[in-house]
Order: structure tokens, then C-alpha cells, then sequence
């Protein structure tokens, strides 16, 4: 069986002018949100009209908000498993 020769991997190491020569061509890097306004308009609630980001459902009363059919599944969903746990463990199939 032929040996073969061992490999040598070397990286060669860049000269540091060539590194900050590289970082000196990109842009700065700014992160910025909202623009870069030194005074920016505060939002308050009076500038702010009274029906603004309200739908019909959410102005609706507690009364009108329990007819509606996804009110009830959701609410029978959350309390359906503790209601068949509580069932099952009266009967003795929990243990």
C-alpha cells in the first residue's frame, strides 16, 4: 500500500492595513428606527381620535360578546380538559 505524503494547510495571514483597508469600505453599520428626527412628534391621547384602532367587537358589550359562537368554543375550550379531568378523577380512571 502506497503512503502518501502529508498535507501542510496553511492560511496565510493578512496584513492588518489590508483588514482595516476592508472594514473602511463598508457603510457604518446604523440602526435606526423612526428615522433619525432629533425632535421626534410624541404621540398622545388626545391627538389621537376616540375610535382609533377599535373594531365593532372589541366597542361591543360583555352581554354581546357572549352570543357570539367563537366567544363560546373558546371559552368551552379552555375549561373542557378540567371539566373531563375532574370527571375522570370522581369515576377513579385517574390515578
Amino acid at each position: 500500500m502506497p503512503t502518501r505524503a502529508p498535507v501542510s494547510l496553511e492560511i496565510p495571514e493578512r496584513d492588518p492595513a489590508q483588514k482595516s483597508a476592508l472594514r473602511r469600505k463598508s457603510p457604518p453599520l446604523r440602526m435606526v428606527f423612526g428615522g433619525n428626527d432629533p425632535d421626534p412628534k410624541k404621540i398622545t391621547r388626545e391627538d389621537e381620535p376616540e375610535e382609533y384602532f377599535a373594531s365593532d367587537f372589541e366597542s361591543a358589550s360583555v352581554e354581546e360578546k357572549l352570543k357570539d359562537p367563537l366567544v363560546i368554543i373558546g371559552i368551552a375550550s379552555i375549561f373542557f380538559p378540567f371539566v373531563l379531568l375532574a370527571i375522570f378523577n370522581a369515576g377513579g380512571l385517574v390515578g
